[in-house]
């Protein structure tokens, strides 16, 4: 066998040996990738997420707490001064004596306000084109629409 001949079978083999290690790096690629999977990034309930931990990312200390910080004034929905509507919670009975409370006035000792979007409604408009006739030369002439 000749030295070009045993080069020429070399290559050959050495072809054949890449695209085999090319498709199991393909086939190792694909039975990876489930593996790599967790609740975070992908559809997988947080269950399935098994029970290690994941580790939190490290972040520099800054020397601040966790939180607002200490002088923030901070912000809040502020209460409306007209509702749309009041729902008042009073209680029937006594919570002592299970007598009953109707008709007994009490004092106001929390209010919350719950903001609600209104459902969304389909707003229909109809617009019509009408026909008139002129009294002076009979000519008819008709309104256009806007465009």
């Amino acid at each position: 066998m000749g030295d070009q001949e045993r080069i020429r079978q070399l290559e050959s083999e050495l072809a054949r040996l890449r695209r085999l290690v090319e498709r199991q790096a393909r086939r190792i690629a694909e039975l990876e990738a489930p593996l790599a999977k967790d609740s975070h990034n992908s559809s997988r309930p947080p269950a399935s997420d098994g029970l290690a931990r994941r580790p939190h990312p490290t972040r520099a200390p800054n020397g601040k707490r966790p939180g607002g910080q200490p002088g923030h004034r901070g912000h809040t929905l502020a209460l409306a001064e007209t509702p749309d509507g009041i729902v008042t919670h009073a209680p029937a009975v006594c919570g002592h004596c299970q007598r009953a409370l109707t008709g007994v006035p009490g004092a106001v000792v929390e209010r919350r306000q719950v903001h609600d979007l209104p459902p969304l409604r389909l707003e229909v408009t109809e617009h019509r084109a009408v026909a008139v006739r002129c009294s002076v030369c009979q000519m008819v002439t008709r309104g256009a629409f806007p465009q």
